[in-house]
């Protein structure tokens, strides 16, 4: 540190920009040198302060604690790897619960790609109802840049062709995992994240023209099937919980 104090010095004392004593310099260095010390010293002590705060989630709210257990539960259930980065911080300040970033780590690219979070109040703050929230803000060159490299097709707009109808915890997590399992395989599927009664799952499918309703309650998990409701034609019947992606497959060729 010393050395770059004196590089730092000359640099101002010479070429007569100053002319003043060895003392004086012999001053300045000190002063320097104390104030970025101190500066050091304020940083080291902050971090430690900081690492004692945030070493854990022990001092989660329960609510807090549950929306956490539950978001890892389904990632951990679609095996998406994830770093829980308890210094992360977004540069809003009406955000709650949990934010998050995306990462590429891609050869041509390494970066976030993306970033945001929950926000629960901020409808409300802005004088609207009492409406929880989620969003991010994306980089759209990077995520074409990203498509690019690694060779992805970017697929046309379609209508919806599976609405997941689920009723019941299990039913629930059941029809999340399917969900995901049909999106995998090409096929545009929806599902409920909001626990809608079966009767407005129908009505918000029918909205958005979706081609087919698989329907997922106590009974057709016992059976391991799902129902399948042909919205076109009214058709409907029972298929493996398995071969669900198949079947649509084979009807909509």
């Amino acid at each position: 540190m010393k050395n770059d104090i004196d590089s730092i010095l000359d640099a101002l004392f010479s070429g007569g920009k100053l002319n003043v004593g060895s003392g004086t310099k012999s001053r300045a260095a000190k002063d320097a040198e104390d104030f970025l010390n101190s500066i050091e010293k304020t940083n080291a002590n902050m971090q430690s302060s900081l690492n004692r705060q945030i070493s854990d989630l022990d001092k989660l709210t329960s609510d807090a604690q549950r929306s956490m257990d539950e978001m890892r539960r389904l990632l951990d259930a679609e095996k998406v790897p994830y770093v829980i980065n308890h210094r992360l911080v977004r540069g809003l300040d009406y955000y709650t619960k949990t934010v998050f970033e995306i990462i590429a780590n891609s050869e041509g690219y390494s970066g976030t790609v993306c970033g945001g979070g929950r926000y629960d109040g901020l409808l409300e703050q802005l004088g609207g109802p009492k409406l929880p929230g989620i969003g991010f803000g994306m980089g759209m060159e990077r995520l074409l840049l990203i498509a690019e490299l690694s060779g992805a097709q970017i697929p046309q707009p379609r209508n919806v062709e599976v609405y997941v109808a689920a009723m019941g915890e299990e039913a629930r997590k059941v029809g999340f995992t399917l969900t995901a399992k049909l999106r995998g395989s090409g096929i545009k599927t929806e599902f409920d994240h909001v626990g809608k009664s079966f009767k407005a799952q129908f009505k918000y499918a029918n909205k958005i023209d979706a081609r087919f309703v698989a329907i997922l309650g106590d009974e057709e998990l016992e059976r391991g099937e799902v129902k399948l409701k042909d919205m076109e034609t009214g058709d409907e019947g029972y298929v493996p919980i398995a071969a669900l992606g198949n079947r649509v497959q084979q009807i909509l060729r």
